[in-house]
């Protein structure tokens, strides 16, 4: 047996590979949205009276519940001092990533939050999941994220001189779960 690991923005691979007859099973994956705040209230909140001590550097968190229907909803990829950026791999869609530079020194934080989706949520074979996620992406798009999308994508290409607040400001979903 053989594995393949294509990683993130695999999806025309994978299609590829199925087209030729490469066998494929569907697997769980996680879907969710990015949410963003003070890097400030983080630390206060883990840090108390001893925040902003430069030896502890930016506070992170992890967050997870566990629902009555066996789902768990649960932070991902927390990002202190971070940014959120432009991920999307198609157009007509929205996703978005977080990032933080090495020094952890932007003004907010941001984490993914999301919950578990299993074959079971998008019955019809190994590439269902794939027209699953696009459409979650295609209908952010459609609920203002071409606006929010081109706003990310200006922010992370210009100098922080011509931007000093690069940070998104943006309560929209890249996805529901």
């Amino acid at each position: 047996m053989s594995w393949l690991a294509v990683g993130h923005s695999a999806r025309d691979t994978f299609e590829m590979l199925h087209e030729r007859g490469v066998f494929m099973e569907a697997k769980p994956f996680s879907l969710g949205f990015r949410i963003e705040h003070p890097q400030g209230l983080i630390n206060r909140s883990r840090f108390g009276k001893f925040a902003g001590n430069k030896l502890l550097g930016a506070a992170d968190y992890k967050v997870v519940h566990h629902c009555s229907n066996g789902r768990s909803v649960y932070s991902f990829c927390m990002c202190p001092g971070g940014t959120v950026v432009a991920a999307a791999s198609e157009p007509g869609r929205v996703v978005t990533n977080g990032m933080s530079q090495y020094k952890r020194a932007e003004r907010n934080a941001n984490a993914g939050i999301v919950v578990g989706i299993t074959p079971e949520d998008y019955p019809g074979g190994p590439l269902a999941g794939i027209e699953f996620q696009r459409k979650w992406e295609e209908r952010a798009f459609e609920l203002g994220g071409r606006n929010y999308t081109r706003r990310v994508s200006s922010w992370a290409t210009s100098s922080r001189a011509d931007h000093p607040r690069r940070s998104v400001r943006s309560n929209r979903p890249t996805s529901r779960a």
